[in-house]
């Protein structure tokens, strides 16, 4: 089998424009076949998953379920934190299916404890990328992405 380069589905998101259009760069250089879906909260994050699922089951019935490969969600948000957007996405395919990079700018200590909480949760946190270092940040999350990605074909 020759290179081959599957679409990778991203959900982006944080309440700060700039925030997503950093990341959104960064991503779009590192992958050449990907499809980011922005999010400026935790409630508009949920809706697009929904959406998501609902065109899904449409499409492919219940069989053929599918969600963001990635969601990379903002730590510090007004309304919806992390942890709130754990619990209320909590019952939706993306706790079983999708992989959480969590982005903050703030407290490593935080971030840390943030991302077992999510594990314990049963999402499947897979790293943590500090604003304030990007685009150096995001090379251990990109190493981990391609990792993933290898195994989806």
């Amino acid at each position: 089998m020759g290179n081959v380069n599957p679409l990778i589905s991203v959900l982006l998101v944080d309440d700060d424009r700039f925030s997503r259009e950093v990341i959104r760069q960064i991503l779009t250089s590192f992958f050449s076949h990907i499809y980011i879906v922005e999010a400026a909260s935790g409630e508009e994050a949920i809706e697009r998953i929904n959406l998501l699922s609902s065109m899904s089951s449409i499409c492919y019935g219940d069989a053929g379920l599918v969600n963001f490969d990635f969601i990379f969600l903002d730590v510090f948000m007004p309304e919806m934190d992390a942890v709130s957007f754990f619990h209320a996405a909590y019952l939706t395919k993306a706790r079983e299916v999708s992989k959480v990079v969590l982005v903050s700018g703030g407290d490593e200590g935080v971030l840390n404890a943030i991302f077992k909480y999510s594990k314990l949760l049963g999402w499947s946190a897979i790293s943590c990328v500090d604003k304030s270092k990007l685009p150096h940040s995001m090379i251990e999350t990109y190493a981990l992405m391609q990792k993933i990605v290898k195994n989806k074909v």
